[in-house]
């Protein structure tokens, strides 16, 4: 059997182990909630400045478009229409999102925006989208087309330049347009339209010129000579009736003669 004083040894070497461990797991609990509340610290103002200054192109849709131009004030924004299976798009995608990332940091230049037309197509349609990618510069009343180059250099000359302030180019927002702007729109679409099926097949819009020419005089012919038929007609009816017209007022004049007689 141990003796007592050995016990007594043991137990004061057992209780100081004991007291050791707690105060080294105390230590490091503490240590760990002081690097997870340093962790939510960090996480914070990381969110925060991302809000503030994001990299990634700003996404619009339909429901906020209307909204984020309302706020703009000095820069304008450069928005890309693109599709995901668009491959123009997906090789003009990183400039576009370099393009974005060296601007969040500076307070000139221009916002810059992107909106995936699978999928906002109302707001495609807004804005004429008819190719991908079409990329336009939107202010909180104007928007602008952009024809450059798709190189981030052409881009980036173009955002921080004023040549996009060009007012033969810029026509109001798409619900803020007048009847004018519209027919302006109906008859530049049109022009491009035709310009596209001239470079497409060059004989092609003549011969669909004198088409046009030729089934308008055909029609102009037929409304020309429904027109006539139709004054003859009435002509006609209108001689009737004074034949008619006529005939009684002889048979009414011979019937009072005759009564006159007897």
């Amino acid at each position: 059997m141990l003796s007592r004083r050995m016990m007594l040894t043991l137990a004061s070497a057992t209780t100081g182990l004991l007291m050791s461990n707690t105060e080294v797991f105390a230590s490091e609990a503490a240590e760990d909630a002081a690097e997870d509340e340093a962790d939510d610290i960090i996480d914070d103002l990381g969110d925060e400045a991302g809000e503030s200054t994001s990299t990634e192109p700003l996404e619009l849709t339909d429901d906020t478009v209307v909204s984020e131009l309302n706020k703009l004030t000095d820069r304008p924004l450069f928005v890309m229409f693109h599709a995901p299976w668009c491959g123009h798009c997906k090789r003009m995608m990183p400039a576009w999102e370099e393009l974005a990332a060296e601007q969040s940091n500076k307070g000139s230049g221009c916002l810059v925006g992107r909106v995936d037309a699978t999928v906002q197509r109302k707001l495609a349609d807004h804005f004429a989208v008819r190719g991908f990618p079409t990329i336009k510069m939107l202010t909180s009343t104007k928007v602008y087309d952009y024809e450059g180059g798709r190189s981030q250099d052409d881009l980036l000359k173009y955002c921080n330049g004023d040549d996009w302030k060009n007012p033969n180019n810029g026509m109001s927002l798409p619900w803020n347009q007048g009847a004018f702007e519209k027919a302006q729109k109906l008859v530049g679409e049109y022009i491009e339209k035709a310009g596209q099926v001239h470079s497409f097949e060059p004989s092609l819009l003549p011969v669909t010129f004198l088409w046009g020419l030729f089934v308008g005089g055909i029609i102009t012919m037929c409304f020309n000579w429904t027109r006539s038929s139709s004054k003859n007609k009435k002509e006609e009816l209108t001689t009737d009736k004074k034949e008619e017209d006529k005939k009684t007022t002889t048979e009414e004049s011979k019937s009072k003669a005759e009564k006159k007689k007897e």
